[in-house]
């Protein structure tokens, strides 16, 4: 045998054995490796070192303790961001398998925010500095993507309005109605930046589960401003290979679809708590997306945009996908749990509760009929037994489908 054919044989990949990766020919194989342990040890050194500085209050220099100047959680960021951006220009050279670049990217990503969170923490307790991980950075910041439960959204962006800057780009990916307010998120950015601040909001929905997101798992979601040219903007700039994003102008109705989906998986998990098929869970999804419609036009959306990703789509995904965490809240207690039991299991917070009740009331001030959300409230807020809501809506009236 030739040793061209030798060569040949040795790249085959034998089944239960995972291919070696190619070597990058500008650099020995050793070198690489190497390079690429000493990496990761150098980023969990240090996390550790943050840590342990921030904790016992150590500072080095003023530089990295002042208020005024860059911060320790600054660093971080920095830091964190610089690593992963390493690891693609690793996946670049072809070194690494693409699960294992996601595996080390995710690792030093899960160790950067852990270090801020408990910095934050910890400036929360002990001192009176706006919990704004970057403020030192925010002003030279033009995109910032905004990931926080619905109660705490007005909170965040007061505190982060006085470092925010006046162009910046506001990518909201939470999904709520406020409470008491029962503002869709967009009135709460406008109500708290401006109204100039709604001109340059989008806001990104559709069936995405975190985590199949970050296994780079294909995955398609949509993103909507009121002008286009942002949401192409945001479009461009977070799209990859593996998760394809779409544009809308239809910010209303892509918020709507991704609060009320919520709410109506937590029914259709009760449904299937109490051992009922897949004829209740079709025909729950399909009026459940009635509902969401409704709500919709009446905020001033497009109804089409309701039969897109952000509507049927994630509808689809958080009614039927064990990894929902409000169709487990629905399951949990048509299993006969109790709310504060559910909750206190789950560990997770799951927005349908509260957009439980902010839909309730919404929904009752504009006069819009949403006979599933309101059941949910009832079960959820007024200990309404979950087989007697079943049969409440299974009594409701014969009435046309559309009309």
């Amino acid at each position: 045998m030739s040793n061209a054919e030798k060569e040949v044989n040795a790249r085959v990949c034998v089944p239960g054995k995972r291919e070696p990766h190619t070597t990058n020919p500008g650099l020995p194989g050793d070198v690489m490796d190497k390079a690429i342990t000493r990496l990761g040890w150098l980023g969990l050194l240090f996390a550790a070192t943050i840590l342990l500085v921030h904790w016992t209050r150590i500072s080095f220099t003023p530089f990295l303790s002042s208020s005024e100047g860059m911060t320790i959680a600054d660093i971080a960021v920095i830091i964190g961001t610089a690593l992963g951006i390493v690891m693609c220009a690793l996946a670049w050279s072809k070194r690494l398998p693409q699960r294992t670049m996601l595996d080390i990217g995710l690792l030093f990503q899960v160790a950067a925010s852990f270090c801020i969170a408990v910095i934050e923490f910890r400036i929360r307790i002990h001192s009176s500095e706006p919990i704004v991980g970057v403020s030192g950075m925010a002003l030279w910041i033009t995109f910032f993507v905004l990931v926080v439960p619905t109660t705490a959204l007005r909170e965040t962006l007061r505190q982060a309005s006085p470092h925010l800057a006046a162009d910046a780009a506001l990518v909201t990916a939470s999904k709520g109605i406020e409470p008491d307010s029962l503002m869709l998120l967009s009135e709460v950015i406008s109500d708290v930046l401006g109204q100039g601040a709604g001109g340059r909001s989008a806001f990104l929905s559709g069936p995405s589960f975190a985590q199949e997101v970050a296994r780079g798992l294909p995955t398609n979601v949509v993103v909507a401003a009121t002008h286009h040219e942002l949401s192409v903007t945001v479009q461009q700039r977070l799209a990859t290979e593996r998760l394809r994003i779409y544009s809308s102008d239809d910010p209303i109705g892509v918020q709507v679809g991704g609060a009320l989906k919520n709410v109506i998986a937590i029914a259709a998990g009760a449904c299937d708590g109490l051992g009922f098929g897949h004829n209740t869970r079709a025909a729950l999804i399909t009026r459940g997306l009635g509902e969401m419609a409704r709500l919709a036009i009446a905020k001033g959306g497009n109804v089409l945009t309701l039969a897109g990703l952000a509507g049927l789509g994630d509808l689809v995904l958080t009614c039927t996908a064990e990894l929902s965490r409000n169709r487990t809240v629905g399951f949990e207690m048509g299993q006969g749990k109790p709310l504060d039991r559910v909750l206190f299991e789950l560990g997770h917070v799951a927005e349908g509760v509260t957009t439980a009740k902010s839909a309730y009331y919404l929904a009752e001030r504009l006069g819009v009929e949403l006979p599933i959300c309101n059941e949910v409230y009832r079960v959820l807020f007024e200990d309404k037994p979950v087989g007697e809501a079943v049969q409440d809506l299974l009594h409701r009236p014969l009435k046309r489908e559309w009309g």
